[in-house]
């Protein structure tokens, strides 16, 4: 049976699925961030590029398939809020929807480095008084006007922690049995592995689809994103996990299960 595999739509994906693209034994759909659990819980998908926070939301056991992630070590580009009011004094932030694990980061983020407990509410509500998070590609090609503070997650992430931050993982059901995962994770690890040695033509070929300019996407892909899931990708993703339940983010932080290939 082919493999689903279901995949975030953005440019920062390209690196960790440019070689399952047009394989026959491969069905890969993509979507925002926000809705790929929701394809491993109703078996839409075999593996998907699940949020971080949501590897401890999921309503179904799940298996990290330490096979690619897309992390950060310092700044990222794409996952920062734009505010009115210097980021210290913001109170009230309008996220996008499209993502889970930032805006689960950006209240971590708040209560550690600032002692604020920040007020989310979507991102239609934004207004002079807010700040509003964006995620994604229209970090670049839409950002809001007029917006004199920006912060980087990512950045902030790292200045704290020393620790990568890992925004999705590809992960599997546990149900689907070790011969899956191991199909899973080969087909996966082949793609990244293959993928990172054409960033370059990554950027030109897929950062205008995306409307970026070709060396603001190379400088993306190869300087501010990491696709290894490494044992500091490891730690990072578990420090976070810690710190959401430490602020009430999550409920109870679970034991992750990760397939050892």
């Amino acid at each position: 049976m082919p493999l689903r595999i279901a995949a975030v739509r953005y440019l920062n994906t390209a690196p960790l699925i440019c070689a399952l693209e047009g394989r026959a034994d491969v069905r890969l759909a993509r979507a925002v961030p926000a809705h790929l659990l929701d394809t491993l819980v109703d078996d839409r998908s075999d593996a998907a590029l699940v949020p971080a926070i949501d590897l401890q939301r999921s309503p179904v056991p799940l298996t990290v398939l330490p096979a690619g992630c897309i992390a950060s070590a310092g700044e990222t580009l794409t996952v920062r809020v734009f505010s009115h009011v210097e980021p210290a004094r913001i109170a009230v932030l309008a996220a996008d929807a499209e993502s889970h694990t930032s805006v689960a980061l950006a209240a971590v983020l708040w209560a550690e480095r600032f002692a604020r407990r920040l007020e989310i509410v979507p991102r239609e509500q934004f207004a002079p008084a807010h700040a509003v998070l964006l995620i994604g590609d229209k970090v670049v090609t839409d950002p809001p006007a007029d917006c004199p503070h920006q912060a980087d997650l990512g950045q902030m992430w790292f200045e704290m922690t020393r620790l990568p931050f890992v925004f999705a993982v590809w992960a599997a059901r546990t149900d689907a049995g070790r011969d899956r995962h191991a199909r899973l994770f080969e087909a996966l690890n082949g793609s990244r592995l293959q993928c990172a040695d054409r960033l370059d033509e990554l950027a030109r070929r897929h950062g205008p689809r995306h409307g970026w300019p070709v060396d603001l996407a190379r400088r993306y892909l190869t300087q501010h994103l990491q696709y290894e899931f490494t044992p500091d990708c490891r730690r990072g993703m578990e420090e976070f996990h810690r710190l959401a339940q430490k602020h009430g983010v999550i409920d109870l932080t679970r034991i992750l299960e990760y397939f050892n290939p």
